[in-house]
């Protein structure tokens, strides 16, 4: 059986090597890897500065991905691969919302539901502004920019999509709590397998989107808040 998983572009994308490919490891390892660790030493001053660098970030690595001549940009801005992938989305997020839900009320039933009860008006700017802007702007970082840069640098793609997981659990550390960084390992391991059967922005920015407003909306937005950080 292959440990290969289904890819659109496979055929038309060869391998990096050489002394090219020692120059990207080195960079997704400082970008992905070693800048989650700088900036957890400074995150008390950075706190408030969380969704401005995601912003500049993603347009930023998104201006990148614009002008690379081999990058699939049809396929990237695909909307209908997010009408085609929404059954399977909803599936996969049914049963662990459910279960996560009855574990917030069960252990920490002052959290359930205190965010929109409490402040109504900001949970419905947060439902509007983070799937459109902090979900989308974070996968064309994790996902877009990460798979165009550093996709053909494995040979198994099992070994990439929990390497993609495992950096995008890293910036999650910046919460010092373990909480964020587990769950976005999961999360990050999910949305990393959709971008991989789509290549599409919109499906899996909907995904994160869908994800994130839940976890705000059920009890656990404190783990991922960083107005908590001290």
């Amino acid at each position: 059986m292959s440990n290969h998983l289904p890819s659109l572009d496979a055929a038309h994308v060869l391998p990096v090597t050489g002394w090219r490919r020692n120059g990207r490891l080195i960079e997704m390892l400082l970008i992905f890897f070693v800048l989650p660790g700088v900036l957890i030493v400074f995150r008390t001053h950075l706190r408030m500065m969380v969704m401005p660098l995601v912003m500049v970030g993603g347009l930023v690595l998104g201006n990148i991905l614009a002008k690379a001549k081999d990058f699939d940009r049809r396929a990237f801005l695909s909307f209908r691969s997010l009408g085609r992938s929404l059954p399977r989305i909803l599936l996969v997020f049914l049963p662990p919302a459910c279960l996560l839900t009855a574990g917030v009320y069960w252990f920490d039933r002052g959290a359930f539901l205190g965010f929109p009860m409490t402040h109504f008006k900001f949970w419905l700017l947060v439902m509007f502004f983070y799937p459109l802007v902090g979900a989308t702007l974070q996968e064309v970082i994790f996902r877009g920019f990460f798979f165009h840069r550093y996709e053909r640098l494995f040979a198994d793609s099992w070994v990439f999509l929990l390497v993609n997981a495992s950096s995008f659990a890293m910036f999650h550390l910046f919460y010092v709590n373990p909480v964020a960084p587990t769950l976005s390992f999961f999360g990050g391991l999910l949305f990393a397998y959709r971008y991989r059967q789509t290549r599409s922005l919109f499906a899996v920015a909907f995904e994160h989107g869908l994800w994130g407003g839940f976890l705000f909306t059920v009890g656990l937005g404190p783990f991922f808040w960083s107005g908590a950080i001290n």
